[in-house]
């Protein structure tokens, strides 16, 4: 009854084209078993790939470099309900952060950044007996998505930064999160980490994500950081933001207690068509993803932490395993 209830509800909502779209992706990049070789015949390798935004009956929104990572955990998960050995291939996929050249050595955009969670090489796997090529779209049941609750409750973000303890920074990322993090924070001080998101998920942009949490103005996120820094003991605000003329505004008003990285900026966010965006034009993808990743990493050190969920957040809180003396999680509803 659940499921019927479930298809009905899916079919008010998309319409039949919608539905049909939806099932003509699902159908076209569903998981294939594959042999490619005789190698490693007692195990079986399954290959994360990522969701194909530029294939034609796909209706979502291209995911970002954090809302990926939350996608490959939900693979490893399910991996591991099957005894297969996870690997990240996301070589040939449309990935939002991919340069036309290697990065730190290779072209697959999820080496960029992060270590695999097997010590194979994509190579073998490719001449291994056994292989599954994963579907291309999430596994819901694994979403943490926009669920306050569960980014809120220690037993479910431990087991996720459990999945993401097999998954670390590789060592060029690693070094640069260290260096930045080495410029701002000083020892024995309390930080107070400050998420604030725009690209079109802020009250004062006209285009708004559909579905996506909605963010609080400057304004009323100036007013709770301010009440926070007394009731929680704060030296320093780290602010995470893409957008400058969030910084100045809190800048204004806190002076030297404000802490943010240096990096490109929107000043004045507008809806940009893809091949347009200021900030992921060729030559530029992997140094705004590595500054993103590298502000929810240096969020994940802060103390306390404040924000509405995004990716980019739930990452932080992840790789925090829960271990902040405070959080507070601002919820303003969705964008229809």
């Amino acid at each position: 009854m659940g499921v019927i209830y479930k298809k009905v509800q899916a079919l008010k909502r998309m319409g039949i084209p919608g539905v049909y779209n939806r099932i003509m992706y699902k159908i076209i990049t569903r998981k294939l078993h594959k042999s490619f070789g005789t190698l490693n015949a007692d195990k079986t390798f399954y290959v994360i790939r990522g969701v194909d935004h530029h294939q034609k009956y796909y209706r979502g929104v291209a995911m970002n470099l954090l809302a990926n990572y939350s996608y490959v955990l939900t693979h490893i998960m399910y991996a591991e309900t099957k005894g297969w050995l996870p690997i990240v291939d996301q070589t040939k996929d449309p990935v939002n952060t991919k340069e036309d050249y290697p990065i730190n050595g290779t072209e697959n955009p999820w080496e960029y950044f992060w270590e695999q969670p097997i010590p194979y090489s994509l190579d073998e796997v490719y001449q291994s007996k056994n292989v599954v090529l994963s579907k291309r779209s999430w596994f819901p049941q694994w979403d943490l998505g926009y669920s306050a609750e569960k980014h809120l409750d220690p037993s479910v973000i431990h087991l996720y930064h459990s999945l993401s303890e097999r998954i670390p920074l590789n060592q060029n990322t690693a070094n640069y999160v260290s260096e930045v993090s080495q410029g701002l924070f000083k020892n024995g001080k309390r930080f107070l980490g400050v998420s604030m998101r725009r690209g079109g998920h802020a009250k004062e942009d006209a285009y708004h994500a559909p579905n996506h949490p909605i963010q609080p103005t400057p304004e009323e996120m100036l007013q709770i950081v301010q009440k926070r820094i007394n009731e929680w003991n704060i030296d320093f605000v780290f602010l995470a933001t893409e957008e400058q003329q969030y910084i100045d505004f809190f800048k204004n008003s806190l002076g030297e207690k404000l802490l943010f990285m240096p990096r490109r900026r929107y000043n004045g966010w507008k809806k940009y068509k893809e091949d347009e965006n200021p900030l992921y034009q060729p030559g530029q993808k992997y140094q705004t993803a590595l500054e993103y990743l590298t502000e929810m990493e240096l969020l994940a050190k802060c103390h306390c932490l404040i924000g509405s969920i995004t990716s980019g957040l739930r990452y932080a809180i992840i790789r925090n395993n829960s271990k902040f003396d405070k959080i507070e999680i601002i919820e303003n509803g969705f964008w229809k």
